[in-house]
């Protein structure tokens, strides 16, 4: 966002109208830290840092569908189900080499290194037996009955590793840390099963 300090669009809402686009290279002087132009905020106000000195990749892959059918048993009764999928996984990368004035080791002031792993699985299924007829025993009666049921089960698993300073600078790699490597991951799984009836009766 704007508001970020790896955003190019801070430096632009912060620094001076006078400052040509290519005033801000070299983006490091020759100590290899940030050339900063508004060095009393205290963060990364050079527009081009961000460019040269973060990056990221993101590859997602996705299936859903949803498959049904039906099957009428007579002219008054009959079966359908349903399936429905939603599945994605994501991996993402993302690197920030040192340098940022104003940010901390652990916000990446000294060069950082994620890698997140996330995946999303949703299924619904479902069946719906209907009978449904008109005059009952040769009747003016006229009526419906439905059972159903319904089962949804959603997971979703994340694991996310992160490496703090590089032995060798510009080498994007967990092994390539200064600090231990921090780890989280997490699990989340939800199912819910439901079974409906209802009817309907009329005259006429």
């Amino acid at each position: 966002t704007g508001m970020s300090v790896y955003s190019p669009m801070f430096g632009v809402i912060y620094n001076p109208r006078s400052i040509h686009w290519s005033d801000y290279e070299p983006v490091t002087d020759s100590n290899g830290n940030i050339r900063q132009f508004e060095p009393a905020l205290g963060v990364a106000t050079n527009v081009l840092w961000s460019f040269y000195q973060k990056g990221n990749d993101d590859y997602t892959d996705r299936i859903n569908g949803l498959v049904s059918l039906k099957y009428e048993f007579t002219d008054w009764l009959s079966l359908q189900g349903r399936y429905g999928l939603d599945h994605y996984s994501r991996e993402t990368t993302q690197w920030y080499n040192p340098g940022a004035s104003g940010l901390t080791r652990t916000n990446g002031g000294d060069g950082k290194y994620v890698v997140s792993n996330n995946s999303f699985t949703e299924v619904n299924a479902d069946f719906l037996l209907v009978a449904q007829k008109d005059n009952l025993f040769d009747s003016k009666f006229s009526g419906s009955l439905s059972l159903g049921g319904n089962i949804m089960n959603r997971q979703t698993k994340n694991l996310s590793s992160t490496a703090l300073g590089f032995i060798i600078p510009g080498l994007y790699n967990l092994s390539n840390s200064e600090d231990p490597i921090t780890s989280s991951n997490s699990y989340y799984n939800k199912q819910m099963q439901s079974i409906y009836a209802f009817g309907q009766l009329s005259y006429d």
